[in-house]
């Protein structure tokens, strides 16, 4: 007798060769007219032990879920340069970070923040979030057969 299994997963990972079918999950009213993975908000800080933050909201006004969200974010200084390092403290124009829920069912909501630590010589100015990537949530139903 077959089994059928529902599990959800990415769109953008790779389904081929194992023998499974990627349904788009239902889909919802659009939570507005013409809806999108919108950032609602953003705002910024420098606290009193130097970490400059960034922090906001991100919405999903679509009518259907979306995962693998990653945010794109540059931070700049007064004269434009970026004030954002790599892993061996070379500038970088901009990094990617991930929101706390990597995952949005329509109309739901996730907040993200990054904080950096900013030395004496170096004072932040402007700073931008956008999305950089995302990926259509889908069902994925496989029948295995059952030998026993």
């Amino acid at each position: 007798m077959p089994v059928v299994l529902t599990l959800a997963s990415l769109a953008c990972q790779a389904l081929s060769g194992i023998g499974v079918t990627a349904t788009p999950l239902p889909r919802r009213p659009a939570t507005q007219p013409g809806g999108k993975l919108e950032i609602a908000s953003t705002n910024s800080h420098l606290d009193a032990f130097n970490y400059y933050n960034v922090s906001g909201e991100l919405v999903n006004h679509t009518n259907h879920g979306i995962g693998n969200i990653m945010l794109s974010l540059s931070i700049t200084d007064e004269e434009g340069g970026s004030v954002l390092l790599d892993g061996n403290d070379k500038p970088v124009d901009h990094i990617d970070i991930q929101p706390y829920f990597p995952e949005l069912e329509p109309g739901e909501s996730t907040p993200f923040t990054y904080e950096i630590f900013i030395d004496n010589f170096v004072q932040p100015a402007k700073y931008d979030v956008s999305i950089a990537r995302t990926c259509l949530l889908v069902r994925i139903i496989s029948t295995i057969n059952n030998p026993i």
